[in-house]
């Protein structure tokens, strides 16, 4: 399902004005939170669902929803790793969330009423822009 959610999601943040590049960041962050989530919240169990909304608006905004059903995540107790010493030490693990918090405007989780969990990821043009441009200088 992964090559249809990322074609589904593509179209969904060109057609918002995101740029090709910006495009590919907003699909890694979310590419490494559902892989988090299969990973740490179904223990790698095939056929668990994972649900996908998105979400655009006039201002440039594109927000994506994950929701899931796996075991709720205390996602205030995981500690907040440093992305740049991550790189540094050329760590394989723990990229996620510092990635995410990088190149999102802002996340939002909380527990979903029926169990499980829901995971909000906040994308503008404007900031993914700029990480791109902090690349290139």
């Amino acid at each position: 399902m992964l090559p249809k959610l990322r074609e589904w999601l593509k179209d969904i943040a060109q057609t918002a004005g995101f740029s090709v590049e910006a495009t590919q960041l907003v699909l890694l962050v979310v590419e490494e939170m559902a892989a988090n989530i299969t990973e740490h919240g179904y223990g790698n169990r095939p056929g668990e669902p994972l649900w996908v909304t998105a979400r655009t608006d006039s201002r440039g905004l594109l927000e994506i929803v994950i929701e899931d059903a796996a075991p709720e995540y205390d996602w205030e107790s995981v500690p907040e790793l440093d992305l740049h010493e991550l790189a540094l030490e050329g760590a394989t693990r723990g990229r996620g969330r510092p990635l995410a918090r990088l190149l999102t405007r802002d996340i939002g989780h909380r527990h979903r009423p029926d169990g499980g969990n829901e995971l909000s990821l906040r994308f503008d043009a404007v900031t993914l822009e700029r990480r791109l441009k902090e690349r290139e200088s």
